[in-house]
């Protein structure tokens, strides 16, 4: 089947009723069998046509602007980098608006918001009824801020990419705040007032938001935040294990299931009197990663945080000179339960080579359960000291075949453990599982405190430790308030 010279090409500037009419007025030239012929043979070639042609204008239509913002309607135009602009939209000050009805970056195609000269946020709202699907790479041709709001959903495929200089935040929220001048709704939209101001809360006023899945390796860049906040939220990773990372900034995740406001500061970052119903974050063969010489930190905040197949929450230095940086914190803040299992981990460690203080891990929750070789470590294996573990729990801790929570300063570790302090209503320790804080290397071993209201159990080869290679004597200090 020949498709004519023009089709080939381009779907545009050629109808497929052109083509059809072309054919027509050659049709007389034939006796009745050739006719009937080339008439089934048009036909076919032009369902194809038509097929061909509604094939692109499906993929025209992944963007969609809505007609909330009026003359300053968003508008999409071929990059001369290649993929699609965004161009148009609202500027009020610093803070740049655009609306859609709906919002989709296709299999390898590549979508960048233009940055005007002065914008600092690039605020994108989606009024239409679907969820927003990443598959390619979403971008700013600058270094603005992004701000990408859904309140139906946003799902990145294993494909999605991130190319931002500034800070990235994707939200199922109905809204945004800025300060006293108003807010930006996605589900009562309206063309933003004098909105000059930089952006305050996230605000939820459905019950139930929309999901956030990832599938992707995110990222952003040296010294930027990454923030996802919305319902539930999923990271589910095949083969490569990263998902989320930011080198020498903050990773926020929160979920949300009912109305309230989140307030952030102006670089996007969560503050951590979250006061609203929770949703349920889970990562199965995912990493959530810090990254880098200084800073970084990572926060989580929901119902129930669940980490399975091997799922990492990691802050990682890579020092190696003579100045010793401080590493950020890593938080779990679970009005649920902290569920880690099938060798899943949370570290924030010093590594071989690193000249580094880290930072602490803090976890509170109702209850933790770790099983299947999980650990919670703060060990060191380079130069420096560790941050502490705090475990603050209002039911139990039960820790499972082989688990562990650890402070150690191993072999080639040179510096202080900050040591271990948990708070709960009652302990289990279970087939092998452990708490220890050990100095194999040099330096002195932290402190073990455990404060329990009900029990301490330890069954099957379970053990509680801290040991060291000096004189010095460990300290493990076990408290029951009965």
């Amino acid at each position: 089947m020949n498709l004519p010279r023009k089709v080939k090409k381009s779907n545009v500037g050629f109808s497929c009723e052109d083509w059809l009419l072309v054919g027509v007025s050659r049709m007389g030239t034939h006796d009745s069998r050739s006719r009937r012929k080339w008439l089934f043979n048009r036909f076919r070639e032009g369902f194809l046509c038509s097929v061909l042609l509604l094939s692109g204008a499906v993929a025209q239509a992944q963007i969609v602007p809505d007609g909330t913002l009026g003359g300053e309607r968003s508008s999409i135009a071929p990059s001369v980098l290649g993929g699609d602009q965004i161009t148009g939209g609202a500027i009020r000050g610093a803070n740049l608006f655009h609306s859609f009805q709906d919002f989709n970056v296709g299999d390898g195609a590549k979508v960048y918001f233009a940055n005007p000269t002065g914008i600092q946020n690039i605020l994108t709202r989606v009024t239409g009824s679907t969820a927003s699907n990443i598959n390619g790479t979403l971008g700013v041709d600058g270094a603005a801020n992004l701000f990408l709001l859904n309140p139906n959903g946003i799902l990145f495929g294993k494909d999605a990419q991130l190319d931002v200089r500034g800070s990235f935040v994707g939200s199922t929220a109905n809204g945004i705040r800025f300060g006293d001048q108003g807010e930006f709704s996605a589900t009562i939209p309206e063309t933003p007032a004098l909105l000059t101001v930089q952006p305050s809360a996230l605000l939820f006023t459905q019950i139930n938001p929309g999901l956030i899945e990832n599938r992707a390796v995110l990222g952003v860049r040296l010294g930027q935040n990454l923030t996802l906040a919305g319902g539930n939220i999923r990271l589910d990773r095949e083969g490569d294990r990263l998902s989320i990372f930011s080198p020498g900034g903050h990773i926020d995740l929160a979920a949300i299931s009912g109305t309230g406001a989140i307030k952030f500061d102006a670089e996007g970052r969560l503050f951590p009197n979250i006061d609203v119903p929770r949703g349920d974050i889970s990562l199965s063969n995912a990493q959530v990663a810090a990254v880098g010489d200084n800073q970084g930190s990572i926060s989580v905040y929901a119902r129930d945080i669940n980490l399975s197949n091997r799922s990492l929450i990691s802050r990682i230095g890579f020092t190696n000179g003579t100045d010793q940086g401080q590493a950020g914190d890593i938080l779990l803040d679970a009005t649920g339960s902290v569920a880690l299992s099938s060798q899943s981990v949370i570290n924030n460690n010093v590594l071989s080579g690193e000249v580094e203080n880290s930072g602490n891990i803090r976890i509170n929750a109702q209850s933790l359960v770790m099983s299947d070789r999980s650990r919670i470590t703060t060990n060191i294996s380079g130069e420096g000291n560790s941050g502490q573990i705090f475990i603050d729990l209002k039911n139990r801790a039960d820790l499972r075949t082989g688990s562990s929570i650890t402070s150690n300063i191993l072999e080639t570790g040179e510096g202080n453990s900050g040591g271990i302090q948990i708070r709960t209503g009652s302990l289990k320790l279970d087939d092998r599982s452990a708490i220890e804080s050990n100095e194999v290397g040099r330096g002195t071993p932290g402190k073990i405190e455990i404060t329990a209201t009900n029990s301490i159990d330890l069954d099957n080869l379970a053990r509680i430790k801290s040991s060291t290679n000096s004189s010095r004597g460990a300290d493990i200090q076990n408290i029951l308030n009965f």
